[in-house]
């Protein structure tokens, strides 16, 4: 369940095939084919056969014989589809899987697509841009290293102009100053600068902060939610627009799922299949989760403690969640500092009010109806309790 849920919210699509056993598998999406017909309600699915038969000759040592031994293939195709088996053992490139045996789901789409398109598809644009801004800097970061020094010679006011000659001699003159020793002597007609690019743009402007925006947008998620700061613009109702929206997407792949799985019940069950039915179609139990909300305050505040006891928000951030200013607590506790003391005293003033009154008070012997010689007796030891209550 944790593999289809994650290929459902990581690809959009999950391609199910139930084996012979009972027991379920998802196959790769990369080497999956949708067909153009449907049987069933459910789209018929391709196997690159191709593919598996060009990693098992790429791995290991190669082998004499021009194809594999069959008792090898045997045993490394048992997580295989008996299609693909069968296939590769004809040496086909694609194969059709039974139909009765496939099962797919996927995201919204368009009845006319094959495939659902991704969520990170959104975000393609804005993941150009990041390693666009990576590349930039790193470009910037290696030119400002490579820094280098730019030696004059010569006076263009008094026309000495020191020849190809002169020239490799103060060329080589700093290129020992510069490798071995710490000091170059030079007439007045030499001059030397450090070049280095100015590198102080990269840190004027924070280039990641609106990029990252966009992708927690694209995604449906208020940067509040992530990073806990409310610089990119989010504040609580983004943020409970963000909780509602991802209670929906969790909604909506739960209920996917749970159409999914009560159609292989009813396939394990014998319906849609040549073979015994075990029960009535309405005898067979539903698959369900329970609800998720997310939207309400209460939930929300509890997942914005969680997020801040694991560092993800900020303390404003969750006191706000709770209905508290911290500016304006802060601004409270100054003009009335709370007493250190008061919640030990309070604890003690209860215990001691609540020693005080336990238990019912003592009565004179002449409110007593009863004999006040026997409950003196009944207080006596008894072989039932020794020591008595004396």
């Amino acid at each position: 369940m944790r593999s289809i849920f994650l290929q459902y919210f990581k690809y959009g699509n999950v391609f199910i095939y139930l084996l012979e056993d009972g027991s379920i598998i998802t196959l790769p999406v990369h080497l999956i084919r949708v067909a153009n017909v449907m049987i069933g309600g459910e789209p018929v699915l391709e196997f690159n056969c191709k593919s598996v038969r060009d990693d098992m000759r790429q791995q290991g040592m190669k082998a004499q014989k021009d194809f594999l031994e069959d008792e090898d293939l045997k045993v490394r195709l048992e997580g295989f589809p008996p299609e693909v088996a069968d296939a590769l053992n004809k040496g086909s490139d694609w194969v059709q899987l039974n139909p009765e045996n496939t099962f797919v789901l996927q995201d919204v789409k368009e009845d006319w697509m094959r495939y659902a398109v991704p969520m990170v598809a959104t975000c393609l644009n804005a993941f150009k841009r990041k390693a666009l801004i990576a590349q930039y800097e790193s470009a910037l970061l290696n030119l400002g290293a490579h820094s280098f020094v730019h030696v004059t010679y010569g006076d263009t006011k008094s026309d000495i102009m020191p020849d190809i000659t002169a020239l490799n001699a103060v060329n080589a003159l700093f290129r020992r100053a510069m490798t071995g020793s710490a000091l170059a002597t030079t007439n007045h007609l030499c001059k030397a600068t450090v070049i280095q690019p100015d590198t102080k743009e990269m840190f004027d402007d924070d280039k990641y902060r609106d990029v990252n925006a966009e992708i927690l947008s694209a995604g449906g998620i208020s940067g509040i939610i992530v990073s806990g700061r409310a610089e990119d613009g989010s504040n609580f109702a983004s943020a409970q627009v963000s909780m509602q929206t991802a209670a929906i997407r969790i909604k909506q792949a739960r209920d996917n799922f749970c159409e999914l799985m009560n159609k292989i019940n009813l396939r394990l069950n014998g319906v849609g299949r040549k073979g015994v039915t075990h029960s009535r179609p309405d005898n067979v139990p539903l698959f369900t989760f329970p609800p998720v909300d997310l939207a309400g305050s209460q939930k929300f505040q509890e997942v914005c403690r969680q997020l801040w006891e694991k560092g993800v928000v900020s303390t404003k951030t969750m006191l706000q969640t709770h209905g508290y200013d911290m500016d304006q607590e802060r601004e409270r506790m100054k003009t009335d500092p709370p007493r250190e003391n008061a919640a030990k005293e309070a604890s003690s003033d209860s215990s001691d009010s609540g020693q005080a009154k336990r238990g019912r008070p003592t009565m004179d012997d002449t409110e007593r109806s009863s004999d006040p010689a026997k409950a003196a007796t009944g207080k006596q030891p008894k072989p039932s309790n020794p020591e008595g209550s004396l």
